[in-house]
């Protein structure tokens, strides 16, 4: 099966920087040296090359080399044509787009079937290393599914082995042993460029800071926050992406309000305020401004009568007529009486 047509013979092979500085540090590894590979061997005259030769050099499944090519498809870098049982490839010039974001590439994160992570761990000490690891940090065997998750923060988030392992140590400490929330880290260190044990320590010691001054403006300091209190600061850090000020400004607001540090309280004001996309305390200002412009001028309502209490004073009126009326029929009575003697 031909899948390249080789042409000219050089001693070099041209690799251009947009591919080494828009593809390579997003790509898996695999994928790269597939691509660069097959590109050097064009520059190879009088030969051909197979998935099947690329799976041999790289001690991969050609499963793995076909799907090595179909995202430099999706990529735009090369074009596949399969006919009569031919499949070619074709590379396409190189697209001066914007360089790819990680948040992008986590959209289509591969999965590894478990025929191709026994070949890794078989093929690579590390890989066998990171999946006992986290089997005993743990404390249970690991199914195909959080296997293929592990391996992708290897392959895919580009994260060190030792760092993984770190991860998993701090993630399981803090009673987080599912693997969707250690994904969840594993990308936000990825995202973040934490690529060293040394940056996770710095970036964690910074997010404990964090807490510590959240659980302050609650007027909870001097404990360690409660699992369902990490989940909520959590959430306000990352995944509303609120500044700190901001998240502190609600917790004094929600002190105010409750007399106590309820973080059910703290998360309506903070989802509120990230609704209305609210970054700086100039817009926190400006929507207590509008707010209380559109309040302004509306009247109360009348009180209903029908639900005021009786009290001893409400007939105070009605008494007071009732004394003249008797006045005057007294008087009206003596005129009378005295009309009678005469």
């Amino acid at each position: 099966m031909t899948e390249i047509k080789l042409t000219t013979k050089k001693d070099y092979t041209v690799i251009l920087n947009g591919f080494i500085d828009q593809h390579m540090p997003y790509a898996p590894p695999a994928y790269s040296c597939i691509y660069i590979y097959a590109l050097r061997n064009m520059d190879v005259s009088g030969e051909s090359i197979t998935n099947h030769a690329l799976a041999e050099v790289f001690r991969l499944l050609e499963s793995d080399v076909i799907r090595a090519w179909e995202y430099w498809e999706e990529k735009e870098l090369v074009k596949i044509t399969k006919e009569n049982n031919e499949f070619r490839i074709e590379f396409l010039p190189l697209s001066s787009g914007e360089e790819e974001k990680i948040e992008d590439i986590i959209k289509t994160a591969p999965s590894y079937s478990p025929k191709e992570l026994e070949l890794y761990k078989s093929s690579y000490e590390e890989i066998n290393t990171l999946f006992a690891s986290a089997e005993k940090i743990l404390g249970r065997l690991l199914n195909a599914k959080e296997l293929s998750t592990l391996y992708s923060f290897y392959d895919w988030l580009r994260l060190p082995v030792d760092l993984i392992i770190y991860m998993l140590e701090y993630c399981g400490k803090n009673g987080h042993k599912h693997m969707n929330y250690i994904e969840s880290v594993a990308i936000d260190w990825a995202e973040n460029k934490i690529d060293s044990i040394e940056k996770a320590e710095d970036y964690i010691d910074a997010f404990n800071k964090d807490y510590r001054q959240i659980l302050k403006a609650l007027g909870l300091s001097g404990r360690n926050p409660a699992p369902i209190e990490t989940e909520y600061m959590e959430r306000w850090l990352k995944e509303y992406a609120m500044p700190l000020n901001i998240i502190l400004e609600a917790c004094g607001k929600t002190v105010l309000a409750t007399g106590k540090g309820q973080f059910e309280y703290a998360e309506k004001i903070i989802k509120g305020w990230k609704d209305e996309n609210v970054q700086t305390i100039e817009d926190i200002k400006r929507l207590e401004d509008e707010f209380k412009k559109k309040n302004q001028g509306k009247e109360k309502p009348a009180p209903n009568k029908q639900n005021q209490r009786v009290n001893r004073f409400a007939n105070f009126n009605q008494r007071k007529r009732d004394y003249e009326t008797l006045e005057k029929m007294e008087a009206e009575l003596l005129m009378k009486g005295l009309k009678d003697k005469l």
